[in-house]
């Protein structure tokens, strides 16, 4: 089965071809690829370079949130347009379970976080059962002091956020290496592969970003109400 996995939720996006399982092009793309368009073309580019065609392509996997508004309309508007054009099944993954994904076994519970702004995260926790991952806390957006006092001895953490929280994560906490900090689109493409083969796919009408919050101008148009005293 070949699949062409995107993430695009963070400043730099990636696309990633797999056949089966294993990953045949795993590439960067530059900051300013922020349209549907340039990366539809980008990923012409991989698959020219793959000897791949469009109608070769059984699958497309995508990163579905949470992560940034722009990127998440990006990716999933793309990975539509592919599906549709190509009459493939579309698979979306959650962002932060393709970093959780991405960490070591040795680390058997992960806390992947990524910047919500105003001090705040977007973060889950997953455990490794039996080579799988299982969602063990649903996800939240959380103050940084909120995501810190769940913390828990042996726990491991990972994200770009760690740039600014890292010196507050407690000792008995392992954190990822730097490297496996950012989501790629293999660990989407593989994660994809597994719920496909479960039997999971998305309805190419309805699939939609999963935002998780409401974005900075909808909250200024809808603020909260004021707590009870």
């Amino acid at each position: 089965m070949r699949t062409v996995a995107l993430e695009t939720t963070h400043t730099t996006g990636t696309i990633a071809l797999l056949n089966d399982r294993q990953v045949v092009t795993d590439l960067s793309l530059p900051p300013d690829r922020r349209s549907a368009q340039t990366l539809l073309s980008s990923l012409r580019s991989a698959l020219d370079q793959s000897g791949w065609t469009a109608q070769q392509i059984d699958l497309v996997a995508v990163a579905c949130g949470p992560g940034s508004f722009t990127g998440l309309r990006v990716g999933v508007t793309a990975a539509k347009t592919l599906a549709y054009a190509v009459q493939a099944a579309l698979v979306g993954v959650n962002t932060l379970r393709a970093m959780a994904a991405a960490a070591p076994p040795k680390f058997q519970t992960v806390w992947p976080a990524i910047d919500a702004q105003r001090q705040r995260v977007f973060t889950a926790r997953f455990a490794r059962r039996d080579d799988q991952l299982t969602e063990i806390q649903p996800t939240v957006v959380w103050s940084f002091d909120e995501w810190l006092a769940q913390l828990e001895p042996g726990d491991a953490v990972s994200g770009s956020i760690l740039d600014r929280l890292e010196k507050r994560i407690p000792g008995a906490v392992s954190v990822v290496d730097r490297s496996l900090w950012l989501p790629r689109a293999a660990w989407v493409g593989r994660l994809a592969i597994g719920d496909f083969t479960a039997g999971h796919r998305e309805d190419i009408w309805q699939f939609a970003p999963h935002y998780y919050q409401k974005s900075a101008a909808e909250e200024k148009l809808n603020p909260r109400p004021p707590a009870d005293p």
